[in-house]
C-alpha cells in the first residue's frame, strides 16, 4: 500500500488508467464521409486538388542556393563576445529610454552618463573582461541634424576602440521615426508614414511619437543609404544593426496604394480586373491617392472626401479638380 499512498501524493499516473468510450465512427468511415463531402461540393474539390498539385510542383522545384557571404576574418577566427548600447541621446531625452532611472535623472547627468558610456575606459574595462566587440548607439530615426551628436559620437568612439583592437558595431533604426524632429528636418518624410486603413498613423507603442514608416519608399531608402554611407566610409565601422524590422511594411498611404493600384492595372487585363474585382477601371481612372501630399508633421489622415482604399474607385465629394491636385494643410492634429 505504501506506492497507492504515494501515488495519491504526488499524483503520480496509474499505470492502468481507465478507458474512455471511444467515438462510434471510426477512421475508416470518418474518411469516407468527409471525403464524399469534399467531393460533393465542387468549390472544396477544386481548392484540393490545386494544393495538391502545388505541393508536388513545389517539392519538385529546387531552391536557388543561398548567397554566400564572406564574414571577416577577425568573426570568423575571434568570434563575438559582445557589449551591447543601443539608445542614442534623443530617445534617452526624449522618451527616457526603456529604463525608468532616466525619469529620476537631470540632463546634465543623463549626459555625463551618455560621455562615461563613449569614453576610453569603457572601452578598456570591457576588453579587460574579455569583449573583443561594442555595439554604440548610432542614429533613431530623428533627423539627420538632429541626431548630428550621436553620430559623430559613434565615430569617434570607433576610432578608440579600434585604437585598442576591438570590434564595433553601430545600432541604426530601420522602421520607426521620432517624426517630431525629423519632420522639421525633412518636411517630405511625411510620406515616408505608414497609415493603417482608418488613415491614421500607427505608432511604436507606448511612445507616441514614433511612428512606423514604409521601408520602401524612395525617399527612405535615400534617407537611409546616406547613413549607411557615413557609417562605412566615414565612421569605418565593422558592423550595422538594423532595428525595428517587425514592421515597416507597406500600409494604406498614398505611395503605396499607389503602387499596389499600379501593379494591378500591370498585372490584370481590364476583363481579368471586371472578374475579379467586379469592376474594370484602371488606376488611371480612379481617385490618384498620390495626387496630394501633406506638409504638416501631425497629419492624421487625407483631407475629407479623399478615400484612398486599395479595393475600389475613390469616392470623392471634392469637385475631381480639386481632389487630384495637391493639398497643403496647417493646424491639423493627430
Amino acid at each position: 500500500m505504501p506506492d497507492q499512498k504515494a501515488n495519491e501524493i504526488t499524483g503520480a499516473i496509474e499505470p492502468n488508467p481507465p478507458k474512455y468510450d471511444s467515438h462510434s465512427v471510426g477512421r475508416r468511415d470518418f474518411l469516407a464521409q468527409t471525403g464524399s463531402l469534399i467531393a460533393a461540393v465542387p468549390v472544396l474539390s477544386r481548392a484540393f486538388q490545386a494544393a495538391a498539385v502545388g505541393s508536388t510542383q513545389i517539392s519538385k522545384t529546387s531552391l536557388p542556393e543561398p548567397r554566400k557571404q564572406a564574414r571577416p576574418k577577425w568573426l570568423r577566427e575571434e568570434g563575438m563576445v559582445a557589449a551591447l548600447d543601443t539608445e542614442p541621446l534623443l530617445p534617452r531625452l526624449r522618451a527616457s529610454g526603456f529604463d525608468l532611472s532616466y525619469e529620476f535623472m537631470t540632463y546634465d547627468q543623463k549626459l555625463a552618463l551618455w560621455r562615461r558610456g563613449h569614453s576610453e575606459e569603457i572601452v578598456l574595462k570591457l576588453k579587460d573582461l574579455g569583449f573583443n566587440f561594442i555595439l554604440t548607439p548610432f542614429y533613431k530615426g530623428g533627423g539627420i541634424k538632429t541626431e548630428q551628436n550621436s553620430i559623430q559620437d559613434a565615430k569617434s568612439f570607433t576610432e578608440i576602440c579600434h585604437k585598442h583592437g576591438m570590434h564595433v558595431g553601430v545600432y541604426l533604426f530601420s522602421g520607426t521615426v521620432f517624426y517630431e524632429s525629423l519632420l522639421a528636418e525633412e518636411p517630405d518624410a511625411i510620406n515616408w508614414l505608414t497609415w493603417d486603413p482608418s488613415g491614421k498613423f500607427p505608432i511604436y507603442h507606448p511612445f507616441y511619437f514614433r511612428r512606423w514608416v514604409n521601408r520602401s519608399h524612395p525617399g527612405f531608402r535615400a534617407h537611409m543609404r546616406e547613413l549607411v554611407r557615413y557609417a562605412v566610409q566615414d565612421a569605418k565601422v565593422d558592423l550595422i544593426h538594423f532595428d525595428n524590422y517587425e514592421g515597416g511594411a507597406p500600409g494604406y498611404e498614398p505611395y503605396s496604394v499607389a503602387q499596389f493600384r499600379q501593379y494591378l492595372e500591370n498585372k490584370y487585363t481590364p476583363e481579368q480586373r471586371r472578374k475579379r474585382f467586379g469592376f474594370s477601371a484602371g488606376t488611371t481612372s480612379w481617385c490618384s491617392a498620390m495626387a496630394w501630399s501633406s506638409r504638416i508633421s501631425n497629419q492624421a489622415a487625407p483631407p475629407r472626401g479623399i478615400q484612398p482604399n486599395i479595393g475600389r474607385p475613390c469616392r470623392s465629394s471634392l469637385p475631381r479638380s480639386a481632389a487630384t491636385r495637391e493639398h497643403t494643410f496647417t493646424g491639423m492634429s493627430a
